[in-house]
């Protein structure tokens, strides 16, 4: 049986890495407004980067959590 979230977690993953935390921030938004983009995928990877030394834990936090909450407004 083929793995149906894949895609979603390739694209996240993808976007993350290349834009960080204006991606986390607009990913954040999509999943907060009810669209599938998975969350965690895209916060662990956030959470990756800032180990590497590539983002700042601040910024991909602060990306998350407002990106979530405007989401849910838009939502709402």
């Amino acid at each position: 049986m083929p793995d149906l979230t894949a895609p979603l977690i390739n694209f996240a993953t993808e976007q993350v890495g290349a834009y960080g935390a204006l991606a986390v921030f607009v990913l954040m938004i999509l999943e907060s407004a009810c669209i599938p983009v998975p969350s965690e995928a895209i916060m662990i990877y956030g959470g990756f980067l800032v180990s590497r030394g590539d983002e700042s834990l601040f910024l991909i936090v602060a990306a998350g959590v407002a990106g979530n909450v405007i989401g849910s407004l838009a939502a709402y």
